[in-house]
């Protein structure tokens, strides 16, 4: 069993499904991010692990343990907001060290081990600044200090860097993932962001309605998104006509005599899937799965070939950040 195993997590709201049979796998110390747009279920997910919200059904196993009849103040897991939540009357050292209050910790032991955990997140020395003398960037260290300080055996992590303005997004994302390497913490990071979960996490899940459509490591979502849902998410491309996803990244392109845009591409091979025609191409270094079909309907491995989109079909759609190309195959 993984060490953290989510087996069939349903919650429901009334007539809305918000978790349907959500599985995850995660190993000791490993990171996983979890991408989604707003209102997939991302933070009830979050919160029905930490025992905030009840799930209707499943199971949750943490090293092994099935804790999901455990309240929140008994799971081994501890999460992190959007924003820091630290108490304004109390230091940064108090702040850090609260839930060893909670747990009866020795004052004198509290102070020693909040100084330790704000040095290992470069705070060193601010163990007697209040809150509103830290900046945001330095309040969500003190909130990541408090998490770890307790070693929880799950960190939860909901958008913490959503209110940081981008050049610190990237600065504490980068420190912050080292810092979980360092401790050995397991994690789970969600995000709207793609950049971010691929930044942060050694494995990308993709939350559609509910439902994890695909996960694994993030190139492989990357090359082959196995929804319309991931490709937005995960990867970069548009769609045909028909529904399948053509990677931008892996395309050759060029303006040609014709008002369209062409590609070259070697065939590889042929499957069916979400009924429809796929093609293996090989571009250049990469090879892509395009579902396409030549004007006789078939592609024959091995030959060369060349593939049109109309270039007055190609939209921005602002929505997804994606091309999508409404016209057929010249």
């Amino acid at each position: 069993m993984a060490y953290l195993e989510i087996q069939s997590l349903t919650k429901q709201y009334k007539n809305e499904i918000v978790l349907n049979k959500v599985d995850i796998k995660l190993e000791r110390g490993e990171t996983m991010s979890i991408l989604g747009r707003s209102g997939t279920g991302k933070t009830t997910l979050l919160r029905t692990i930490a025992g905030i919200v009840k799930e209707d059904d499943g199971d949750i196993f943490i090293n092994g343990e099935n804790v999901k009849e455990k309240p929140a103040e008994d799971r081994p897991v501890v999460m992190m907001f959007q924003k820091p939540l630290l108490f304004p009357h109390m230091n940064a050292a108090d702040n850090t060290a609260y839930g060893l209050k909670v747990k009866k910790v020795p004052s004198g032991k509290r102070r020693q081990e909040a100084e330790k955990f704000l040095e290992k997140v470069g705070l060193a020395g601010f163990g007697d600044k209040f809150p509103a003398e830290c900046s945001g960037g330095e309040q969500q260290r003190i909130s990541l200090a408090r998490a770890l300080i307790v070693k929880p055996k799950l960190l939860l992590m909901d958008e913490p860097f959503s209110h940081l303005d981008s050049e610190l997004r990237r600065s504490m994302r980068l420190w912050v993932k080292e810092v979980l390497k360092e401790e050995g913490v397991t994690a789970l990071f969600v995000t709207h962001d793609r950049e971010e979960a691929e930044q942060m996490g050694d494995k990308l899940a993709v939350l559609g309605d509910g439902e994890i459509l695909q996960s694994g490591l993030a190139e492989e979502l990357y090359r082959r998104p196995a929804h319309p849902i991931v490709a937005s998410l995960a990867s970069e491309g548009f769609f045909t006509k028909e529904g399948a996803f053509v990677p931008l990244a892996a395309m050759s392109t060029k303006e040609t005599t014709q008002p369209s845009r062409a590609f070259r591409a070697v065939i590889m091979e042929e499957r069916q899937a979400y009924g429809l025609r796929f093609y293996n191409y090989y571009l250049k270094e990469e090879e892509v799965v395009i579902a396409l079909q030549d004007e006789s309907g078939t592609a024959v491995p091995g030959n060369e070939t060349v593939l049109y989109a109309p270039a007055s079909s190609l939209l921005f759609s602002e929505h997804t950040g994606l091309l999508r190309a409404e016209g057929e195959k010249k």
